[in-house]
């Protein structure tokens, strides 16, 4: 089984800021919300952490493990987007037009592509399941929404059919908590 949360609330989630690679803490809510999601996952089974190495995911993987004492990985291939110039501004002030530049040509804004994202997150996936590793993996909310395609698509990457159908119309809500098995078709939520 693999289980995979969303890190807690930041000051930038509140304000609606790109966080991308930029490296930001939670704040006190998103440490409560951590506390409050570490109990619920105290009672799962699994091996050990694996975190991305963001500080915001790394405090809540932390703030999880004071109580399941697991080891805790930190893998950069857990990392949210790298939005590039993107990062810092405030959401509804970045113009359709510029994400539509962003979509198409991300490397304009000198940042990553989706397809890169998918191609870490996909690489992780799959060694998990080659090795039927039972884990708890902390990210981020894009992470989630390209794990959700990977689910679906397996091998094979569509920008276009990823922006219509998982970049905006998914929403991951802070410290949600989902389940996965190979053979499972969706992340099942188990709190939300």
């Amino acid at each position: 089984m693999i289980y995979i949360v969303r890190h807690g609330e930041t000051n930038w989630n509140v304000s609606r800021r790109l966080q991308g690679h930029t490296s930001v803490a939670l704040n006190e809510n998103g440490r409560e919300e951590a506390e409050v999601l570490a109990e619920r996952i105290e009672k799962l089974d699994f091996n050990r952490i694996i975190s991305s190495d963001l500080i915001r995911a790394r405090e809540t993987a932390e703030i999880i493990n004071k109580r399941v004492h697991k080891d805790i990985v930190f893998d950069a291939r857990l990392r949210s987007i790298d939005y590039g110039a993107l990062e810092g501004r405030l959401i509804s002030e970045i113009a359709q037009e510029e994400w539509g530049i962003y979509n198409s040509t991300p490397e304009v804004f000198g940042a990553e592509s989706v397809e890169s994202v998918y191609t870490r997150v996909k690489n992780l996936l799959d060694e998990l399941v080659a090795n039927d590793e039972s884990v708890l993996i902390v990210t981020h909310g894009g992470v989630l929404r390209v794990m959700s395609y990977y689910i679906d698509y397996k091998q094979k990457f569509d920008n276009e059919v990823y922006c219509k159908f998982y970049k905006d119309v998914k929403p991951v809500a802070n410290t949600s908590l989902f389940e996965w098995r190979k053979e499972y078709t969706k992340l099942k939520p188990i709190y939300y």
